[in-house]
């Protein structure tokens, strides 16, 4: 009886020093996509889980191939029009040509009643590409340079990144030529 009181005592004295909301994270994930050689306008999205609430956040996707190109951002369904969405969409970055660059900015502008995301998961923003005719794939997504920001602007931390796979569905058709 006394072993069991004991091990009780224990769970309940771990359970007040680490309570749960203690081991929740912020993630911002790459979904991966898919997509034939060709098309235009092939969306990936990026979530967002947070326990906190959010006051803004900023990334860069990158793509390093060519064989994929950013055309535009659109706001995801997470943020239910509690954010403005901001992007800047750099081709050939550095010089490197093929590779580019989408950075993201999420913020209220309503100075009188800022609004904040709520702690939760969603999609947060869609990235909408066009995929070059000789894509063969797969290609990597990667997050670069992740902030997030309470509702005073305080950064919030740490937060978690998964990058996504871009995969090609449809290989390009091959010519065959006969000769008589």
């Amino acid at each position: 009886m006394k072993r069991i009181a004991s091990t009780l005592l224990a769970i309940l004295t771990f359970a007040m020093v680490f309570p749960v909301g203690t081991f929740a994270q912020n993630a911002i994930t790459v979904q991966d996509a898919s997509g034939d050689p060709g098309d235009d306008g092939v969306v990936v999205k990026i979530e967002l889980a947070s326990s906190d609430t959010v006051g803004g956040f900023q990334f860069t996707l990158t793509d390093e191939t060519g064989y994929l190109t950013p055309q535009s951002v659109r706001a995801g369904t997470h943020l239910s029009g509690l954010f403005e969405v901001r992007d800047n969409i750099v081709k050939n970055v550095d010089g490197n040509i093929g590779k580019d660059e989408v950075r993201i900015l999420g913020f209220s502008l309503d100075t009188q009643n800022q609004q904040v995301l709520p702690a939760g998961v969603g999609v947060i923003v869609e990235v909408l590409y066009n995929v070059a005719d000789e894509a063969t794939g797969p290609y990597n997504l990667t997050l670069g340079g992740v902030v997030l920001s309470d509702p005073t602007a305080s950064e919030i931390s740490p937060v978690t990144t998964t990058h996504g796979v871009f995969s090609i569905v449809q290989t390009p058709p091959t010519t065959l030529s006969f000769e008589n």
